[in-house]
């Protein structure tokens, strides 16, 4: 059977399943975006026209291939290392950036361009081309990996071959040989802790990325699970355990990653069907009950503050909460001609790394898609641009960062 012949089959399948919700696009986006889908007030219309994605079963071994066909095993040069310090590094020209961008205690390590690549029709495989910053030349260059994380300090890389892997590399940033470590299950998602000497994998039996378009007059199924759990690595001693963690049956939580907490002693995944979105595992892969200071109902990205006093918040809209005294602060809708759109990292516990739009009049230039990051104060008063503009972050060819800690100075 050919991939297209797969493809009809399965949306086939599917169509006589379960009829669409009407809500199934804003779904889709996940509630983690709620704030910014409340700001994106385009994004209903922006979506109309596709109903949903779903990875295709059976596919897998047809389209499973590598993002480039590299020399892996070869000595690799990769050299980020921004340094230690807290100035504010910027290139507000730059759309993705060339030079280096860095606030206060966190840089921009590295960045990623989405692209698409059809293999059948209705089918695609979304591909990530990493670019890594090199001190020596200045500017960010071409990585050879299919995902990637910078360990806090900026002085190793964990890398992933082609998707899914089936072994975890670490690579010092200085240069020298990548090592392999071995995983008992394929992986596709990698994250260091915030030590910096364990990685949280999390395992997939197919590329997550592998999608299909279900037109809207087609149907939905509960799709097969395609995430089987995590594993943790012990960097040091090479030691590698998996644990599986059960697929809920969701179509939407299917291809969710693992992230760490705080602390580095739990993990935990987004989950539309929890009141908090989140659920917290122990490091066995056991659901623990969820930390009181995460009890917050926030969505943004950049969570709590390095001190754990601050929240990003979004009760109705953007702010931040005090969690000492609950006292919330709306963030101001407009400074230094943007619109604050949605907080990504605290820079420290004074500033956030946020994403903004440019305003013209009441209104974003360009549509809100089209935005740029920037660095603001605590209340929202101050803001300095860090890059250029994205386009259209919705598109392929849009690019997203990977902010890490700093070096201490």
């Amino acid at each position: 059977m050919t991939i297209d012949e797969i493809v009809r089959q399965t949306l086939r399948e599917w169509s006589g399943d379960a009829r669409v919700p009407a809500d199934l696009a804003d779904r889709a986006l996940g509630r983690r975006r709620r704030a910014v889908k409340r700001a994106f007030a385009v994004v209903a219309g922006a979506t109309a026209g596709v109903v949903a994605v779903f990875v295709v079963p059976g596919m897998r071994e047809r389209v499973a291939q590598p993002i480039e066909t590299l020399e892996h095993d070869r000595t690799v040069t990769v050299q980020t290392d921004p340094g230690s310090g807290r100035e504010v590094l910027a290139d507000p020209d730059g759309g993705p950036p060339e030079k280096l961008v860095a606030a206060y205690d966190r840089a921009v390590y590295a960045y990623h361009i989405r692209k698409e690549k059809q293999v059948a029709e209705g089918a695609k495989v979304v591909q990530w081309t990493w670019f890594v910053y090199d001190t020596e030349a200045g500017t960010y260059k071409k990585a050879p990996w299919a995902m990637l994380d910078v360990a806090p300090g900026g002085e190793t890389v964990a890398v992933l071959e082609e998707l899914p892997a089936r072994r975890v590399g670490v690579v010092a940033t200085r240069g020298g040989p990548v090592r392999w470590i071995d995983l008992e299950r394929p992986a596709a998602w990698v994250s260091w802790s915030p030590d910096g000497r364990r990685l949280l994998v999390t395992n997939y039996d197919w590329n997550p990325l592998l999608f299909v378009t279900i037109p809207p007059e087609g149907g939905t199924t509960t799709a097969q699970s395609i995430r089987t759990g995590f594993t943790v690595v012990d960097v040091e001693g090479g030691r590698a355990a998996f644990h599986e963690v059960g697929w809920t049956g969701r179509s939407l939580d299917r291809g969710k990653s693992f992230r760490w907490s705080a602390d580095g002693t739990m993990v935990w995944e987004w989950r539309l069907d929890y009141s908090d979105g989140k659920v917290f595992y122990d490091l066995e892969g056991n659901v623990l009950p969820i930390p009181e200071k995460e009890r917050n109902g926030s969505f943004q990205e950049a969570g709590l503050s390095p001190s754990g006093r601050w929240l990003a918040d979004d009760p109705a809209a953007l702010a931040v909460t005090d969690t000492e005294t609950g006292r919330t602060v709306p963030l101001p809708r407009a400074v230094a001609g943007h619109r604050i759109m949605q907080l990504l990292a605290w820079a420290d516990d004074d500033h956030l790394i946020a994403w903004a739009c440019e305003l013209k009049g009441s209104d974003c230039a360009g549509g809100g898609f089209r935005n740029r990051l920037v660095v603001i104060s605590r209340d929202g008063m101050s803001l300095t641009p860090l890059t250029g503009f994205r386009a259209d972050s919705r598109k392929p060819g849009s690019w997203e960062p990977l902010v890490g800690h700093r070096r201490p100075s």
